[in-house]
């Protein structure tokens, strides 16, 4: 839901400033010619105009909004997934140590032992806490 709202947010202010956008992209667009004018190698009207023309087919075609469209659910996964990292991250290395008891609760006896060695073993290599004391993996 949140990520929703923010992608029509997004859409909505892209929207509303779209003949902005629009004016400063041409206008850039005029300065990168201009630019393009006083290089050293010769640049002449026809290969700009062609350039300008395939641009203008491809923003226009379909090929652009589905691959907007893609770039757009592209970036919404990544930031998901970096949101979903972040609160798994935290919780990790907030409880740990409870998170890691509530796992071997179903373990008795033996099984328990040998998985409680394994935790530690694992902890041990990878740096971190061991029943409350700081390790750090040489």
């Amino acid at each position: 839901v949140v990520l929703g709202l923010v992608g029509w947010l997004i859409v909505v202010a892209v929207i509303s400033q779209w003949p902005d956008l629009q004016k400063s992209a041409l206008s850039g667009f005029d300065q990168l010619q201009d630019f393009a004018s006083t290089l050293p190698i010769s640049i002449d009207q026809s290969q700009i105009d062609d350039a300008v023309k395939g641009i203008q087919d491809f923003v226009t075609s379909s090929q652009f909004g589905s691959g907007a469209l893609a770039g757009a659910s592209a970036t919404a996964n990544f930031l998901t997934g970096l949101v979903l990292m972040i609160v798994v991250l935290f919780f990790f290395l907030k409880d740990g140590p409870a998170i890691w008891e509530f796992l071997l609760r179903p373990f008795t006896g033996a099984r328990y032992d040998r998985a409680r060695r394994v935790g530690d073993r694992v902890v041990q290599t990878l740096g971190g806490y061991v029943r409350g004391t700081a390790t750090v993996a040489a």
